[in-house]
Parts: structure tokens; sequence; C-alpha cells
């Protein structure tokens, strides 16, 4: 098996750039392997980077969504509120102006009912 395995990687090991040609021994193979690792592991972190970049530019799209989603919610509150707003004042005017019309006109009957006692007292036949 320990042949095979040697036979196997005296082939790569010729196959590979800058390697040795002839028989080689396991450790040349072993830091070929961890060599191999190396440039996995780079490979996976480049990745992970590049997912990273992703999610952030992604993160700040959703960020500036609903930024730009509560904006409009706001603006519109702010309409909304100030019609409202807007409505009251107008109800508690006309409230008003109903309050001193119904103030005048008893203010009115009451001359009015005044008037006519005095007219009572002061004309004796009426």
């Amino acid at each position: 098996m320990g042949v095979c395995q040697v036979s196997h990687g005296e082939a790569a090991a010729a196959a590979e750039p800058g390697g040795p040609h002839g028989p080689v021994d396991a450790t040349w193979l072993i830091l070929q392997r961890l060599d191999d690792l190396r440039r996995g592991q780079d490979d996976l972190r480049g990745d992970v980077r590049s997912l990273r970049t992703e999610l952030k530019a992604d993160l700040i799209g959703l960020r500036d969504e609903v930024k730009a989603d509560g904006k409009v919610l706001r603006d519109e509150f702010k309409t909304d509120l100030t019609g409202l707003r807007d409505e009251l004042k107008s109800d508690i005017a006309s409230l008003g102006m109903e309050i001193d019309s119904v103030r005048n006109w008893s203010l009115g009957l009451l001359l009015l009912a005044i008037l006519g006692l005095l007219a009572k007292l002061l004309l004796p036949g009426a």
C-alpha cells in the first residue's frame, strides 16, 4: 500500500512545476498537501471576505430602504396630523362663533323681556 502511494506521489511530484524528478520522500508529499490546504484556506478566506462585503452592502441597502420608508411614513403622518389640527382649529372657531351667536340671542331675548317689563311699569295700560 505504501509503495502504491509513493508511486502515485512520485507521479504527482513529477507533474508539478518545480517539483523534484525521480523518487520523492513522504515529507515532500506532506508539505505539498499542506501547501494545497493553505491555498484552499486562502480561497475560503477570500470567499468569506467577498460574502461579508456582499452582506454588508445588502444590509446598508436595507437600512437605506427602511430609512426612506420611515421618512415617507413620517411625512405622511405629519401631513395627516397637520390636516387634523387645521380641521380641529376650524371646528373650534365655528363652535366659538355659534356660542357667540347663542349668547347674543340670549342677551337679545333677555333685553326684550326687560323692555317688556319696563313697558308694563311705565305704561299703565300696556
